[in-house]
């Protein structure tokens, strides 16, 4: 995974980001 797609699945509150909605974006 790149470091825009780790930042963006860890960073909560960003609904989605073009993948499933994990622990913290869901």
């Amino acid at each position: 995974m790149t470091r825009a797609g780790a930042a963006l699945v860890a960073v909560p509150g960003e609904p989605g980001v073009g993948q499933a909605p994990g622990p913290r974006t869901g």
